[in-house]
């Protein structure tokens, strides 16, 4: 029944016919013998039932032709089809060109994005439709891969529309035939106009950035300069005065005059120097001083340089070093200034009759480790990473009751990034905070017995 329906009602009944006959053709040849029929008659009936057999078969094999190229032609009309409407409902145009590179296919797409009928753009090139000149770089690159019949992979090339330059984004394949001669390409396109102002946009505010950027560390190198000369002759000057070295000032309030001078020009100056090495640590510019150092004398000059704050505190310094005999890799000057800045923190939010102690201690992995321990007021857990961000305080009141910029963490764990090591905070609301700045294994100088231990710890 399927043959019949494709090869159509009167094809049905001859082939059916057909079919009879020639099955009444050999039960008459079968029985022949039966019927006592003459020799002469047997020949001539199996010969008509051997010549009726083939033509039978000539009629199934015509209707089976007629049923390949039936449903051929269903295929190719369904491919039409998808076709058709993959085009209409994508965002993208196609195109095809001949072997000259001239338009011989366009999607109704494009023509209705260009405002032009589609029969105006076959023939023509994609570069000539475009509105710009074929010398363009991005359509000078098209037309080169193009002409040697390369692939193309998301190219930009400029268009026009209404007078207003656009973007497309090209893709082409090239198509060549079976004995491997060139036929034309098969492409995409598609509007990214949107996308490459954004992109651009992005580009521009990059740039913006950066120069705002150098011009904030022009800006503050010159401004350091000019704010530290008098700064220095203030603090030279107020101690001198303090000091009564070229005579009594005549008063003793005097001379506590100066000594509060002298302080706060110090205290101005440090706020001077956070502000210009943050800065300056954000800048692409920013390199460290890197030689040897030696541990343990890098955590004595912090804690020797810190005492005279804890002491002004009431605050009680301890260290714990002495036992570690390692040098370290890394800028001496950055990392001394990376352990004052913790201690200080640590002292500014320990009251008084409280403790800091600063441990050095060599981690299993080969790693360096600077254990601050205070017992101040503590952070809860959700403030912990808020305290590195530049000019942030626990808590507001707190910058007027302990006074600092909020740049001393910040900084610190900028320079400790720069020496590929890392600063992690320990806290608990009331109980005191852990910090623990570590340096990475490659920054600890080690002889060849220890670094194969440390080798074999950091395995394990």
């Amino acid at each position: 029944m399927h043959i019949g329906r494709i090869g159509g009602p009167g094809m049905w009944r001859a082939d059916t016919s057909a079919a009879l006959f020639l099955c009444a053709l050999s039960l008459a040849a079968a029985l022949l013998p039966l019927w006592h029929v003459p020799p002469w008659a047997q020949v001539a009936l199996s010969t008509l039932t051997i010549c009726a057999a083939i033509a039978v078969a000539g009629l199934f094999a015509g209707c089976l032709r007629g049923l390949g190229k039936k449903t051929s032609g269903e295929v190719s009309d369904v491919a039409g089809l998808r076709l058709r409407d993959f085009e209409e409902v994508s965002t993208d145009w196609l195109w095809e060109t001949d072997a000259g590179l001239g338009l011989s296919y366009v999607s109704a797409k494009l023509a209705e994005e260009l405002g032009l009928p589609r029969d105006q753009l076959i023939g023509k090139r994609l570069s000539e439709i475009s509105g710009f000149p074929a010398h363009v770089r991005p359509w000078q690159a098209f037309l080169t891969a193009l002409t040697d019949h390369c692939p193309v992979a998301a190219l930009k090339v400029p268009f026009r529309r209404n007078g207003e330059r656009r973007w497309w984004e090209l893709t082409a394949k090239p198509l060549f035939g079976p004995a491997g001669e060139f036929l034309g390409f098969r492409g995409a396109g598609r509007d990214v106009t949107e996308a490459h102002k954004a992109t651009a946009d992005l580009l521009q505010a990059k740039e913006a950035a950066e120069r705002a950027l150098n011009a904030k560390s022009q800006f503050l190198n010159v401004m350091s300069h000019e704010l530290r000369t008098p700064l220095n002759a203030i603090i030279g000057f107020s101690e001198i005065m303090a000091a009564e070295r070229e005579g009594p000032l005549g008063s003793g309030s005097y001379s506590e005059y100066s000594r509060s001078i002298a302080e706060s020009s110090r205290q101005l100056q440090r706020i001077i120097n956070d502000i210009i090495d943050a800065s300056r640590i954000d800048s692409t510019a920013f390199k460290l001083n890197e030689q040897e150092v030696d541990a343990s004398e890098l955590v004595q000059v912090a804690l020797s340089n810190s005492r005279q704050l804890a002491a002004q505190n009431g605050v009680t310094l301890t260290g714990d070093y002495k036992q570690i005999q390692t040098e370290l890799r890394g800028d001496p000057a950055r990392l001394k200034q990376i352990l004052e800045n913790l201690l200080s923190n640590a002292i500014k939010f320990t009251p008084a009759n409280g403790t800091v102690h600063l441990k050095l201690q060599e981690e299993p992995d080969g790693a360096m480790a600077f254990i601050i321990r205070d017992t101040g007021i503590g952070m809860e857990q959700k403030v912990l990473e808020k305290v590195f961000e530049p000019f942030v305080q626990v808590d507001v009141g707190m910058s007027r009751k302990f006074g600092g910029t909020g740049l001393g963490l910040p900084i610190a764990r900028k320079l400790a990034h720069a020496h590929g090591g890392t600063i992690v905070l320990e806290s608990s609301l009331g109980a005191g905070t852990t910090a623990t700045f570590r340096l990475p294994p490659d920054r600890v100088i080690r002889n060849g017995a220890d670094q194969t231990i440390a080798q074999g710890n950091a395995a394990a």
